[in-house]
């Protein structure tokens, strides 16, 4: 397995959100809102899967059928 980093789901959250936040000025509250909608949708599903898989060093994960 990769080495992981010790960080907490608000702290990557808090993270993203600031960034969507700056890079489409909008607020903190609508900034929540598209990083809750965006991480439904199935390309971002398909991305963190294989992400996933590559910390764990495997080479594809189960897929749901």
């Amino acid at each position: 397995m990769k080495e992981l980093y010790d960080i907490q789901m608000g702290q990557a959250t808090e993270y993203l959100v600031g960034e969507i936040a700056y890079q489409f000025d909008v607020t903190k509250k609508l900034a929540k809102k598209l990083l809750a909608n965006a991480l439904m949708y199935n390309v971002v599903r398909e991305e963190v899967l294989e992400q996933v898989a590559f910390l764990l060093e495997r080479e594809e994960y189960a897929e749901e059928e």
